[in-house]
């Protein structure tokens, strides 16, 4: 009987692992490797969870759902058969757990996951008494009843599960119980990777990002340790992945470490041919645009966590540096530099042309670059060269790209040209008392094409809310859209009013101009019933009060023959 159990044990397994020999009916070689399993269990006197005994728990778990109590546990709810597997043959016992081990993950891959419980359940109660003989079936056992619990949105379970799994693969690596068998060894770090991998997805669920973050880490260093199903590709992108996530926390020397073993894997293990090779040039493109967000994140003076698990320590990997906080003009230029070059190295793969949403993106992160350096510029000349520079990388973009399809984008560039064209103007106008009279009307013209410009690009945010781009704004405008439209608004006003004019008229005009902007702004928060527009709106009032006895006294002036 022995021989007869383990050789049906290994043909069940073997089938299981195969591959269909008709696609049309992928689970063919599960169904059978079943059948066979069902008759190893009725060999030893167990025919398994039957569908009568399914439907008695639901019933009394239903019973005590509708008297509003906890069910009872699982196992309060069998019968006999739950008793005595520590008193049961140790033989037969682990054939059992083998067994029910087997027909669980069958049940599993077959997409049955309500009948693989009872038998990942019976497994775990079998093994359990000797975990160590078999602890790659008791920990994959783990595995797939977490898979169940999280379907099930019981992701504290799941994680509970996982953990359990974890333990004992620790003991059984302390106690030395797959030394001198390779496959078995191989069978349980296989098994442990994927409760890792696991993991990481429960914490995530659980709201914890950086467990989850630290748990794929971990489940990666392991897949580079000769996972025969290793893809360079999937490591590459999760690699890009959570080191986008430590930078969002200022964890910038593990975001250098999940980044230069992204490198690694794709220069050494990445083999690409012609038709991937695109997207290995991507994945590369990815790794130089994710650099630069590292740099564009210290040029936000985010004070730096400098703890740094060197999850990948198998790699010949350089070690990553304690990154400064950039405050000072010359930590912030280094910065300033390393990120722009890579940057631009990625625009270089991402070209407008094919990749119209990423390309735009980079210039936008490339326009926070000058930006935030120009933060730490104290001379106003060389400032305002750095924000024409902003000008300069998006403006173009404005007539390459259609407004109806790209409306978001559009916007987002024409808001960004605008605010560049105002800081500059902030500049001149800090320059100004210094220059020369005999060169002030060349300076006040410059100043005012800033402002007109400005207003322009204000204008084109604008009608990106109107209807068909209309010159009216819509009758009703959702909540979050409203404080950036009246903002435009208010910035066209106040603009309109900075506008030196060369005579009495011009002048009447511009104020008039100013009003009818800051009134329509009144009339569109009580249509809009704006609650998030508060101070901006005071001024707004203010200004209504205000400006018609100012527009009064020149139009009287003119009116007098003043020019």
């Amino acid at each position: 009987m022995a021989a007869a159990m383990e050789r049906g044990i290994l043909e069940a397994a073997g089938l299981m692992a195969s591959p269909a020999p008709d696609e049309r009916k992928p689970f063919e070689n599960k169904y059978r490797a079943r059948e066979i399993l069902k008759g190893l269990l009725g060999m030893l006197g167990d025919s398994g969870p039957t569908e009568e005994e399914e439907k008695a728990k639901a019933i009394v778990r239903n019973l005590f759902e509708k008297m509003g109590e906890k069910a009872p546990d699982e196992h309060k709810l069998r019968g006999p058969e739950g008793e005595g597997a520590e008193r049961m043959d140790e033989r037969k016992r682990n054939w059992l757990g083998r067994l029910h081990h087997l027909m669980g993950v069958n049940y599993c891959e077959t997409e049955e996951a309500s009948q693989s419980k009872e038998h990942l359940r019976r497994a775990v109660k079998y093994l359990t008494p000797d975990r160590l003989k078999h602890p790659a079936e008791l920990v994959e056992c783990y595995n797939y009843m977490s898979i169940n619990a999280s379907n099930r949105t019981d992701f504290q379970k799941a994680k509970e599960l996982c953990e359990s799994g974890v333990s004992l693969y620790k003991d059984a690596k302390s106690e030395g119980k797959t030394e001198g068998d390779a496959k078995r060894a191989r069978e349980l770090e296989d098994a442990h990777t994927l409760t890792l991998f696991y993991l990481a997805q429960v914490e995530g669920h659980l709201g914890n990002g950086p467990m989850s973050a630290r748990y794929l880490l971990l489940t990666m260093a392991r897949q580079l340790d000769g996972a025969k199903d290793f893809n360079p590709k999937e490591f590459v992108n999760n690699a890009i992945t959570i080191a986008g996530f430590h930078l969002n926390s200022a964890r910038y020397r593990q975001a250098d470490h999940c980044l230069k073993a992204a490198e690694h894997v794709l220069q050494t293990r990445w083999k690409a041919n012609e038709r991937d090779n695109e997207e290995k040039e991507e994945a590369l493109a990815n790794i130089q645009r994710t650099w630069g967000a590292l740099h564009l994140h210290r040029l936000r003076a985010e004070e730096p966590d400098q703890k740094c698990e060197k999850v990948f320590a198998n790699l010949d990997l350089d070690p990553s540096p304690e990154y400064e906080r950039c405050i000072e003009y010359k930590t912030s230029r280094k910065a300033f530099l390393a990120g722009k070059k890579v940057m631009e190295e990625a625009a270089a793969f991402f070209v407008l042309d094919g990749f119209v949403t990423d390309h735009i993106k980079i210039l936008q992160e490339l326009s926070q670059f000058w930006k935030l350096l120009a933060m730490r510029e104290a001379d106003p000349t060389r400032r305002a060269r750095m924000h024409k520079r902003r000008i300069n990388l998006l403006r173009p973009v404005l007539h390459e790209i259609s407004q109806a399809a790209y409306g978001q984008e559009y916007q987002q560039l024409a808001d960004e040209v605008a605010s560049s064209y105002v800081k500059i103007f902030d500049c001149k106008e800090q320059i100004f008392p210094s220059v020369s009279t005999a060169k002030r009307p060349k300076a006040v013209a410059k100043m005012n094409s800033l402002l007109q410009n400005a207003i322009l690009y204000y204008r084109v945010f604008m009608r990106g809310f109107h209807e068909n781009f209309g010159p009216d704004p819509p009758a009703k405008m959702d909540g979050y859209l409203q404080p950036p439209y009246l903002q435009a608004r208010f910035h066209v006003a106040r603009l309109l009013a900075k506008i030196v004019a060369d005579s009495i008229p011009a002048k009447c005009k511009l104020d008039t101009a100013s009003y009818e902007e800051y009134k329509e702004i009144v009339k569109l928060c009580e249509r809009y019933d704006c609650k998030e527009f508060v101070e901006e709106l005071k001024i707004c009032k203010e200004m209504v009060d205000l400006l018609p006895a100012k527009i009064k006294n020149w139009q009287r002036r003119a009116a007098n023959g003043e020019v």
